[in-house]
Formats: C-alpha cells, structure tokens, sequence
C-alpha cells in the first residue's frame, strides 16, 4: 500500500508495474484499485499463471519478445 501511496495515482494516469511476482502483481492490482487510466505490467511468456491472474483484475500485460510494445496514450 505504501508503493500506490507513494506513487500517488489519479484517474487520469497510466501505470507500468515491471514484473510480475508477488509485489508487482500487489502493485499492479492496487494501481487498478486507486483509479489509474491504463495498468501495464510485463511478464515472460512462461509465467501464464501470473500473466492469467493480472489479465482477470483487467491488466494489460506485455510479454517481451511476443507483442510489438503499445505506443503511450497521452
């Protein structure tokens, strides 16, 4: 909680969470909780529970090496 605190997220911010383990799947979450616009977060291919669990709370994960990366929306 301290991380979303710090990081102070508004409803009109994109938030990029790199990685996927148990803090950032945690950040990533709380970011979609406290509003933020768009949630990202990169994962490797490999860890599809991670990556099934962030798609489910509505985060749009990006697998390097398998998608092109999305141009920033302003």
């Amino acid at each position: 909680l301290d991380l979303v605190k710090t990081a102070d997220i508004h409803l009109t911010q994109d938030v990029l969470v790199m990685g996927l383990g148990p803090i950032g799947l945690m950040a990533a979450r709380m970011a979609k909780l406290s509003g933020a616009r768009h949630v990202y977060a990169t994962e490797l291919p490999a860890s599809k529970a991670k990556i099934e669990l962030a798609e489910k709370w509505g985060i749009e994960v990006i697998e390097p090496g398998t998608v092109p990366v999305p141009r920033w929306r302003r």
